[in-house]
Parts: structure tokens; sequence; C-alpha cells
């Protein structure tokens, strides 16, 4: 997890990147899990990184690229 924005990340094999509030532990948004993370998804473990202003992630044999400031960066927000 990394906490920039008051907020906890998460990334699980899928793909699947969640926002979570540091004081309750609720979703704030997440996005959509990977089409396809690859063969690697269940054998791998997923891992993310704050690079400057965005979250890098590796889920399975992909990696992929989030900024939690942007608010076209999430796929699915969560209400609020």
């Amino acid at each position: 997890m990394i906490r920039p924005q008051r907020r906890h990340y998460f990334v699980n094999r899928y793909g699947r990147l969640l926002a979570l509030d540091r004081g309750s532990g609720a979703v704030r948004w997440t996005t959509d899990k990977l089409d396809d993370p690859g063969n690697a998804a269940e054998e791998t473990i997923p891992s993310l990184l704050l690079v400057k202003d965005a979250i890098v992630a590796a889920a399975g044999d992909k990696a992929f690229s989030a900024r939690p400031d942007r608010d076209d960066a999430h796929q699915a927000a969560s209400a609020s």
C-alpha cells in the first residue's frame, strides 16, 4: 500500500486498483480489473509503486498506471 492524498492504495492479482480512505477504510474509487492479466496472475504477487503523481502497478504479467489526482483515471468511481 502507498499513502498519498490520505488514501491507501491496493492492487489485486487481477489488476483491480482500489483507493481506500485512511480513516474509515471505505472504498473511495476503484478501477476495473484487467481484461487479461496474463498466465502469471495466479502465481505472481501484485505490486504497486508511487512514481511522482502516478501509481504504477503490476498484476500477472501486465503493468499499468493511474493518476490518483485525476478523476478521469478512475474507471469506476465509487459513491462518496
